[in-house]
Formats: structure tokens, C-alpha cells, sequence
């Protein structure tokens, strides 16, 4: 099976658009993201590559993965500054 990927993190959104003949498009608020991780297996890191696991609050995506993302660790970590400063520009403040 062929799919197309293509995430898009914008200043106040993260956007996941998937699909070849039919396009879908997810997108989740930045100050609703708890939580971020990543994995390396084998095979891509060889590539360079790697996968990122968001962890958030909105009920439709909880957890979303990246797949394949060059620069793993620098996008994870442009993500959480983003999603600092979103929560920021929204007065979110996180309870645990």
C-alpha cells in the first residue's frame, strides 16, 4: 500500500495530511500536546530518520505518530517550544 504523508507544524497547530487518492487532514491544537517521545529503529536510523509519538488531551487524536521524520530529536525539540509558547499565548497552564 502507497500512502502519503505530510505533517505541517504552524504556530498554532500541528497538521497531519495522509492519503493518495483521498486526502485526510488531522490537526490538534499545540497547547493541548501533554507529552512527546521518540523511537529509532534500526533501520532508520541508518537512513538518518526516526519516530516521534505526540501524546495529547484532544479525545479524537490522543496519540499521534510521526513517522520517518529527519532530524528527530531538533523537530521534537522545535515542537515543544512551540507548544511552551502556544500554551503561553493562551494562558494554558498544565496540572498534574
Amino acid at each position: 500500500m502507497v500512502r502519503c504523508t505530510r505533517y505541517t507544524l504552524t504556530a498554532r497547530h500541528l497538521r497531519i495530511e495522509f492519503g493518495v487518492l483521498t486526502r485526510h487532514t488531522e490537526e490538534v491544537e499545540l497547547y493541548r500536546i501533554e507529552d512527546t517521545g521518540l523511537a529509532s529503529p534500526f533501520f532508520l536510523r541508518l537512513v538518518g530518520l526516526g519516530n516521534l509519538y505526540v501524546l495529547g488531551s484532544d479525545r479524537s487524536t490522543p496519540r499521534i505518530l510521526l513517522q520517518a521524520v529527519p532530524n528527530t530529536e531538533g523537530k521534537r525539540q522545535q515542537l515543544r517550544d512551540q507548544v511552551e509558547a502556544a500554551r503561553r499565548a493562551k494562558g494554558v497552564r498544565v496540572i498534574e
